[in-house]
């Protein structure tokens, strides 16, 4: 969506926005730019912190109250749990609070690494799940969906810094300055 509020904002500037889960080499993949979720941003590239990203477990009223709200992590084992499905690793949710680090075997009938698939999933009662804070903000704000556990972090590769990075050069085009500095604002 910030993509498309700068479009809005700079209408003579065209953007080729490709997204992708793995990481893109800018100068192999001729890119002015990538943004990527890392604690370590790749050496060689200027790097840009943006934001950063916490991951947050949400279920909806519907099915807390059919289902019953979990008061640990360890309870997630005995609910249907919306998985990225990406990789067997996946079944495993990792949570730390202060020093106590807990593991939990998760399963469901859904396992989608689509955002929105799983966001629709929760909102129609299906089952837990972990989202990007960024994308799951305003329900959680509305109250369509409850955050669970907001005093344990997730463990997991989508969550801290936002960097965007792009190649060093003498000369950065004026746009992709623009674009850094709308996306940093935002």
């Amino acid at each position: 969506p910030i993509i498309l509020d700068f479009l809005q904002q700079y209408p003579k500037v065209t953007v080729h926005f490709i997204v992708e889960d793995h990481f893109i080499d800018p100068v192999g993949h001729e890119v002015d730019m990538i943004i990527h979720i890392t604690e370590k941003p790749v050496e060689g590239l200027v790097a840009k912190v943006l934001g950063t990203n916490r991951l947050v477990l949400c279920a909806s009223h519907e099915y807390l109250n059919e289902h019953g709200y979990p008061t640990e992590p360890e309870e997630l084992a005995n609910h249907q749990c919306i998985r990225l499905g990406e990789s067997t690793f996946d079944r495993k949710w990792e949570f730390r609070k202060d020093q106590t680090i807990r593991s939990v075997s998760v399963d469901g009938r859904l396992a989608v690494n689509h955002t929105h698939i799983r966001k629709d999933a929760v909102l129609r009662g299906m089952g837990i799940s972990i989202f990007p804070q960024f994308s799951i903000a305003k329900l959680v704000r509305s109250g369509a969906v409850v955050e669970l556990f907001p005093e344990w972090e997730i463990l997991s590769r989508y969550q801290g810094k936002i960097v965007a990075q792009y190649p060093q050069s003498r000369f950065i085009p004026n746009q992709l300055k623009v674009l850094e500095d709308f996306l940093q604002s935002r």
